[in-house]
């Protein structure tokens, strides 16, 4: 077993007794030495199975299913970004996009790693959740890149409102196009945190998003310079005062569920713009 601890038949100053009797074996020699799985250091002390031996089980599970050899599995981590087309009805939906605005006394910086210093929402102003943008009614609650100059700098989409090597156009700006009341609300500790997780797997260049695993690394951008964008965005450009951007709203909790990502980047913005 690959997590274990030695215990001792008969030894009382401990957290969890060996047992001197074990059923289909009988009585166990007193102050024999015995090696016993690795167990929690909370309650009961329940046994817990590393995470090493759970992959190695799965890697050779596959193997046996694929009947093919499987190679170390190494660690890896993961984002997500949630559809807001899903469930599918209306009403089955709890989380939900609201547009957002970041107030003047909004943002404060917090600790990334022992390096960094990095911008975080702590309160933003929420538009009401019935703000449309829908095509086939033709109702239309904002609008992007609006004509006469008059929207506010947008930065719900991907790189911080910078152009990427993607083919649909990087909104820049909004304008909201009717009277609206905005309401303040706090960004939960977690959805803090969730954000400042979030940049860690963008900087990961080890088992992060931009790892050798990146499909576009190194032949359109190296690890490195994605990782000095993010920071750069990260540490000086993301959640200013009157930006727009989006937030996960928890109908059932009442809540900020999740800042939108302003910086969650496919590729660094281009040096040709």
């Amino acid at each position: 077993m690959v997590g274990w601890e030695r215990g001792t038949v008969g030894t009382e100053d401990v957290d969890w007794l060996v047992p001197a009797n074990l059923h289909g074996i009988g009585q166990i020699v007193d102050k024999k030495a015995v090696l016993c799985p690795l167990r929690a250091p909370w309650g009961e002390r329940p046994v817990i199975i590393p995470g090493d031996t759970l992959k190695g089980l799965l890697r050779h599970e596959l193997g046996a299913l694929l009947g093919a050899p499987m190679e170390r599995v190494a660690e890896r981590s993961y984002s997500y970004r949630p559809n807001a087309m899903f469930p599918d009805k209306v009403e089955r939906r709890f989380l939900v996009p609201r547009l957002d605005r970041v107030p003047s006394d909004g943002v404060e910086s917090m600790l990334l790693g022992d390096d960094y210093q990095v911008r975080v929402p702590m309160k933003l102003e929420l538009f009401p959740a019935s703000l449309e943008y829908n095509k086939r009614t033709k109702r239309f609650d904002y609008r992007f890149e609006d004509r006469n100059g008059n929207g506010a700098p947008y930065r719900g989409g991907q790189g911080a409102g910078e152009q990427l090597n993607a083919k649909p156009q990087v909104h820049r700006s909004l304008r909201i196009l009717r009277d609206t009341q905005t309401e303040v609300a706090d960004v939960p500790q977690a959805a803090r945190e969730g954000y400042l997780a979030t940049i860690r797997h963008l900087i990961d260049l080890d088992h992060g998003h931009f790892s050798e695993r990146h499909p576009d690394v190194p032949k359109k951008v190296t690890s490195a310079e994605a990782r000095e964008r993010i920071l750069a965005a990260a540490q000086n450009e993301v959640f200013q005062p009157g930006d727009m951007l989006w937030v996960e709203w928890d109908t059932e909790k009442n809540c900020i569920s999740a800042p939108s990502l302003p910086l969650h980047l496919t590729l660094p913005r281009s040096r040709s713009g």
